[in-house]
């Protein structure tokens, strides 16, 4: 199981997030966090938190999808602990239920707007691959039950984008893709004809 990195920052999101507990003007400053030219409204509460400054405009970006999609619930076990899931594998969970809500099937030479997102996510920037993410989670809002996230995976993922160039990088990018046709495909059956 993969680490959950800065856990106590995202505890503090997700209190500052939940209507009943968290504060508004808190709230609003990490959704800032998105956005270049508005980031620094989010540096009193995140910035304390990040012991890495190579991390630091991931994390950011991360705390501000997080707190811009308070729908998407984090992915939690039946004890209440943080369950790992990949982002590619969350991808893959809402594709299937936006494929169940408009009744298509799912076929990968044709893909849905999701699979067509990823076929370049490998591809962008930091900043274009958080774009990409922000267009997948605003596509999961218009699902009755959201699947659920784990937050840490998200920032993960961004913390170790890199610059695509290092093969480190490329490998960390094509991830999300990987997870997501494992997990958006069913596995399929072993048959008498397909062992022949």
């Amino acid at each position: 199981m993969a680490q959950q990195p800065y856990y106590d920052l995202l505890s503090f999101t997700l209190r500052v997030r939940d209507p009943l507990t968290g504060s508004k003007k808190i709230w609003s400053a990490l959704q800032k966090g998105l956005v270049p030219t508005m980031e620094h409204y989010a540096y009193p509460y995140v910035l304390p938190h990040i012991d890495n400054s190579h991390h630091r405009t991931a994390v950011l970006r991360s705390i501000g999808l997080i707190s811009e999609f308070n729908n998407i619930p984090q992915n939690f076990d039946n004890d209440g602990k943080y369950q790992w899931k990949s982002i590619g594998t969350w991808a893959a969970e809402v594709s299937r239920a936006l494929a169940n809500d408009r009744d298509i099937e799912l076929n990968p030479d044709n893909p849905d707007r999701i699979g067509q997102l990823l076929a370049y996510l490998h591809t962008q920037n930091l900043e274009e691959a958080v774009r990409t993410l922000y267009r997948i989670m605003q596509m999961s809002g218009k699902l009755n039950n959201v699947p659920a996230m784990h937050f840490g995976a998200l920032i993960n993922m961004f913390i170790y984008w890199g610059n695509g160039i290092s093969e480190e990088s490329r490998e960390h990018r094509l991830t999300m893709m990987r997870d997501y046709y494992s997990a958006v495909f069913p596995k399929k059956e072993k048959t008498e004809e397909t062992e022949a």
